[in-house]
């Protein structure tokens, strides 16, 4: 899921790159604001669940 909201970035990077519309490179920095919170929770849910499974581990 992770790559997947990584690539929407980068496609969004692209436009701001490339493109000419106005319009669209507005929404391409919104894209990539919103990206990057998905992206951001994803992180914090994958060390949440990293620690639980820490936690729940029997110890060796």
């Amino acid at each position: 899921m992770k790559m997947h909201h990584q690539q929407g970035v980068a496609l969004a990077k692209m436009e701001l790159a490339h493109g000419k519309s106005p319009a669209l490179t507005v929404m391409a920095r919104q894209i990539i604001a919103a990206q990057k919170k998905g992206i951001a929770q994803l992180e914090r849910w994958a060390r949440t669940l990293a620690r639980q499974a820490e936690v729940a581990a029997p110890a060796a």
